[in-house]
Parts: C-alpha cells; sequence; structure tokens
C-alpha cells in the first residue's frame, strides 16, 4: 500500500529543509565572521594601514563557503565593528578613518571570489590563486580610493599597496596550496 503525501506536508519539508539551510548558512557567516575578527588581530604595525590576516580569512570564507555566505561573513563582522565590539585590526571598533575602505572592499571581494569558485574558478592551485588576487583587487581599489582622501593618490599608493604586495602573493599562495590540496582529499 502507497503512502500518499498531500501538498501541504511537501511544503512543510521544503520549508523545513530550506529554513535548516538557510540556518547552517548563517551559522556559518557567523563564524566567518569570528574567523574575521581573530585574524585581524594579527597586526603588523604599518601607518596608515596595518598588514593584518583579514583578507586571507576573507578570501578562505568566500571561497569555501560561496559568495553569499563570504559576503554575510563579512557584512555581519563589520557590523560587530560598527556595533563597537573591538574586532578590527587591533582591537578597536572604529569604523572610520583611513583605513575602513578596505574593509568596505572585502564585501565585494568576498562576494567576487566567491562567485568565481562557485563557477569553477576552484578547479586546482592556479584558478584559486586567480579568484583569490581578482577579488583583492576591490579590497585594494575600495581601500585606495578612501586612503587617498587622506593622503592623496601617490601616497595612497606607496601607503596602501606597496607594502602589501608580497604579503598579498604569500596570503594567496598558502590559500591555493590549501584549498587545492582540500580538493584533492
Amino acid at each position: 500500500m502507497q503512502h500518499q503525501t498531500s501538498p501541504q506536508v511537501l511544503a512543510n519539508k521544503f520549508s523545513r529543509k530550506k529554513l535548516l539551510d538557510l540556518l547552517y548558512k548563517f551559522m556559518l557567516a557567523v563564524g566567518g565572521s569570528f574567523l574575521i575578527a581573530i585574524a585581524a588581530q594579527i597586526v603588523v604595525p604599518l601607518f596608515p594601514v596595518p598588514v593584518t590576516l583579514q583578507t586571507l580569512a576573507v578570501l578562505f570564507i568566500a571561497i569555501t563557503c560561496g559568495s553569499r555566505v563570504g559576503t554575510a561573513a563579512v557584512a555581519i563582522y563589520i557590523l560587530e565593528g560598527a556595533s563597537g565590539l573591538p574586532v578590527f585590526a587591533g582591537g578597536t571598533g572604529l569604523l572610520a578613518g583611513p583605513s575602513c575602505g578596505y574593509l568596505f572592499g572585502f564585501l565585494l571581494t568576498a562576494f567576487v571570489s566567491g562567485y568565481l569558485c562557485e563557477h569553477g574558478w576552484k578547479r586546482n592551485f592556479f584558478t584559486v590563486f586567480l579568484a583569490g588576487f581578482v577579488g583583492l583587487l576591490f579590497t585594494y581599489a575600495m581601500g585606495l580610493a578612501v586612503l587617498s582622501l587622506y593622503v592623496g593618490w601617490h601616497s595612497a599608493i606607496t601607503l596602501g599597496v606597496v607594502p602589501f604586495i608580497l604579503a598579498a602573493i604569500l596570503k594567496l599562495i598558502f590559500l591555493a596550496t590549501v584549498i587545492s590540496s582540500l580538493r584533492k582529499n
């Protein structure tokens, strides 16, 4: 004897499944925001923008969890800092100043890198590296736009990009190595 399922029962099952999926993604985003906050506390002090591991955390979350979860994690992180929690670099909660453009650039970085990886750029070391590189261009573009308001364009490039090039390349190599080796296992 076959049991027939009514449309209402199917709708309830679908709704529960969808709700659990949304809850899971929200928890990933909250966890991602915590990871970014922890990475922000690993600081090499430079003026006016410190070197941190935030970009590595943002890219890791976006590439492993996708554009939506990655962007949500960054948005939650920014809201945590805007509410006064000491989550930004050096334990501040100040969402202003010469480095705040980089924070908003993280939103675009998470979306773009996550989107690229959702569309096949997570296949190997090279494509993961490129997805991260393309995403970082948005962080630096937003960061430079705001930093230039404080120090001018020439100084913004000298202070806001040049000191970060080696660190960015090393982060991308590390990230691409980890992600591509995880995909092999």
